[in-house]
């Protein structure tokens, strides 16, 4: 996937085991439910691969320190882990 077609603010990294898709785990966001609590997510390479995941059981990968607030604590371990994983689909 090129990067340059993707808004990375809805960029997720799966935290948990799910059915679908492993910890670590880039992800994108497609939609929400009516209550916003469970989202509708896609793997990066494959659209037709989705699931909803509820919001905790994600990570935002584009926010930074400062961004955090409301449904995301700051974590350094899966901010590292989400940049780490989200290289792999820049092209430079």
């Amino acid at each position: 996937m090129d990067i340059t077609k993707l808004n990375t603010s809805n960029i997720y990294l799966v935290k948990h085991n799910s059915i679908k898709f492993k910890p670590n785990t880039i992800v994108k966001f497609i939609t929400c439910s009516y209550s916003g609590n469970c989202y509708l997510c896609a793997d990066l390479d494959n659209d037709l691969n989705r699931e909803w995941i509820m919001y905790y059981d994600l990570y935002p990968v584009s926010l930074r320190k400062d961004d955090f607030q409301y449904r995301w604590i700051y974590n350094q371990s899966l901010s590292d882990i989400a940049s780490e994983l989200i290289s792999k689909y820049i092209i430079l």
